[in-house]
């Protein structure tokens, strides 16, 4: 008696366990790629938003915004250690050039001191609206070569404000 050969190339011959672990695999596959997209949709729109909220407090803060980047000198006037240093990087992001950053003539003030160096007041008001603090003064010095002092007091520590650390 002879025996019986299976054809070959037949697709019964994969076995249905076979064919139920690549359909096991691919939805596997399938429902991870699913979940890791539903993560990720709604964390990208938080970041856009929080992105967004940034920019409207900036634009709310003054009316006009400059048509070219606000030339500013920072000054530490406090004491904190790096200061100067966080407050330039925040006023960069806010259409402001700072040339200079430096410390105050002395750490003893309270409230930050805006000075316009120019006859534009504008300038020195933007600062001050991006900042949230401040005085405004005039004090125009044409050999300085700036548009704005700013000389940080304590009431912009902790900087940057914890509402938008956050």
């Amino acid at each position: 008696m002879a025996k019986r050969r299976k054809p070959a190339g037949r697709k019964g011959s994969e076995g249905f366990g076979r064919r139920l672990g690549r359909l096991v695999n691919r939805l596997f596959i399938l429902v991870t790629f699913g979940l890791v997209a539903l993560y990720l949709i709604p964390l990208s729109t938080k970041i856009v938003q929080e992105e967004g909220d940034r920019s409207e407090v900036a634009e709310s803060a003054s009316p006009v915004v400059p048509s070219k980047p606000v030339t500013v000198q920072v000054l530490n006037g406090c004491g904190k250690a790096g200061l100067a240093l966080d407050v330039s990087r925040y006023l960069r992001e806010h259409a402001c050039d700072v040339v200079e950053m430096g410390n105050a003539d002395h750490f003893r003030y309270e409230t930050t001191k805006i000075i316009a160096r120019t006859d534009n007041l504008e300038a020195a008001e933007w600062v001050r609206g991006v900042l949230g603090a401040g005085e405004v003064t005039s004090a125009p010095n044409p050999g300085l070569l700036l548009e704005v002092t700013l000389v940080v007091g304590s009431d912009c520590v902790p900087f940057p404000p914890r509402s938008e650390a956050e």
